[in-house]
């Protein structure tokens, strides 16, 4: 039986691999300390990978940390962000601060800063929704711009765009809808602002 070798790279200034197989580390001062085929790409400074298998962190996201785990991702500019393991879990681009503790194919969007999501299966705190948490449990989702929302867990329990604030203690496909604030000019076209049009009427709409 032929002899599997280590194949260990470590081109980043003061880069450390501990061990394992076929690791690679370009960011300065970050770790690898094993597991097989984990990945620290270029820019990424002062990041840390623990173990386990085909883990990455992307360019500049630095200070980020995956514990170990399967097939987890933290991407680029996701700086200060951590995935604890799991398997297929993803802190998105420009996610910095973000944290997913475990579980399998959990997704922290993209800009969602400061956001946690505790574990459980394909949950998702989608596109800039910062400071939002979804506990545990399967198929939640805090969709984009529902900052500081909570879903503690459950399963199909959904909270819509814009619903920042909004809190779901678990159960099942419970709904949070956004009020939005409509303005109609006097031609009927409908607009968004904040800012003062002359001759609107308020709308709120589900």
């Amino acid at each position: 039986m032929p002899f599997s070798t280590s194949v260990l790279a470590a081109a980043g200034g003061w880069a450390t691999i501990g061990g394992g197989r076929d690791n690679t580390v370009t960011g300065n001062h970050s770790t690898v300390s094993g597991g097989n085929l984990n990945t620290i790409q270029i820019s990424a400074d002062y990041a840390t990978i623990g173990g386990g298998w085909e883990n990455t962190i992307h360019v500049y996201a630095d200070r980020a940390i995956i514990g170990g785990g399967a097939g987890n991702s933290v991407q680029t500019g996701a700086s200060d962000s951590t995935i604890g393991g799991g398997n297929s879990n993803t802190i998105q681009a420009g996610a910095s601060y973000a944290t997913i503790a475990g579980g399998l194919n959990n997704t922290i969007q993209t800009n969602s800063t400061y956001s946690t999501l505790g574990g459980g299966s394909q949950n998702s705190i989608q596109a800039n929704a910062y400071f939002s948490t979804i506990g545990g449990g399967r198929f939640n989702t805090v969709e984009p711009y529902a900052s500081v929302s909570t879903i503690s867990g459950g399963s199909d329990n959904l909270i819509r765009t814009g619903a920042s604030g909004a809190t779901v203690g678990g159960g099942f496909g419970n709904l949070i809808q956004t009020a939005l604030q409509f303005w109609e000019h006097s031609d009927g076209i409908f607009e968004r602002n904040q800012k003062e049009i002359l001759n609107w009427q308020s709308y709120t709409r589900p």
